[in-house]
């Protein structure tokens, strides 16, 4: 596994399975013609934010893949580019849409077949 930089920097990850129920939701909104309704002062500039609320670093990703499979982390230089954080500024879409993520990264995980 590769591992950029110090690896302290994270992201949310988050899941189709969460997905469909808000995007449904939202889709009926639309369809009713009830976005007219209170929604064009929102302020989400960013469309709604579809996030787990748990931001994993790289290096607690790899502790999960490392319990799992065994496995060595290689450090390599920073990329250019790379996020230092990625965590939803709003919580718009648990709010109106109903959007119930769950954390199940480290679950997935130990799912997956050993040998990949």
């Amino acid at each position: 596994m590769f591992c950029a930089g110090s690896a302290t920097q994270g992201g949310e990850l988050c899941y189709s399975d969460d997905f469909s129920p808000s995007i449904w939701a939202l889709a009926t909104i639309f369809a009713n013609g009830l976005w007219r309704i209170g929604m064009k002062n929102e302020k989400h500039e960013d469309g709604w934010e579809l996030g787990s609320g748990k931001n994993y670093s790289i290096n607690e990703l790899y502790e999960i893949f490392k319990a799992k499979f065994n496995c060595a982390c290689e450090y390599i230089p920073d990329q250019p580019g790379n996020y230092l954080s990625t965590l939803q500024l709003n919580q718009d879409a648990q709010k109106r849409l109903g959007y119930k993520p769950k954390d199940r990264l480290a679950q997935y995980i130990n799912n997956l077949p050993s040998k990949i």
